[in-house]
């Protein structure tokens, strides 16, 4: 399991640090903020990435319901996810991620502001 590293980007620019994708990856958010978090998948296949939400709670009697959110990212391609703080913290102020395939994956958490 890996840490993300959340990148607070400047006017005048910011130096940003790839993340490498693991299988299972979190990151520490704040209350109120949203955050970009950019996958790019360099490998040689799909990616499924998983944002857990464990706040949003299903409607009763109903086994299947999962609000988490899944994606395909596609081998070759780049994927772009808005995620609010407040929908997806878990009790530890953390964002958990799964990623399907991690070889050449890399990841990029950007604060994006309030709400």
């Amino acid at each position: 399991m890996g840490t993300y590293t959340v990148t607070d980007p400047a006017l005048t620019g910011t130096v940003v640090t790839p993340n490498t994708a693991a299988a299972s990856d979190s990151f520490p958010v704040s209350a109120g903020e949203t955050y970009v978090m950019l996958v790019i998948n360099g490998g040689g296949s799909p990616d499924s990435v998983v944002i857990d939400d464990p706040n949003s709670v299903g409607p009763a009697g109903n086994t299947s319901f999962n609000p988490d959110v899944t994606k395909s990212v596609t081998n070759g391609t780049n994927q772009v996810f808005r995620i609010a703080a407040d929908r997806f913290k878990d009790v530890n102020g953390n964002v958990n991620v799964t990623h399907s395939f991690t070889t050449s994956v890399t990841v990029y958490v950007f604060r994006g502001g309030r709400v």
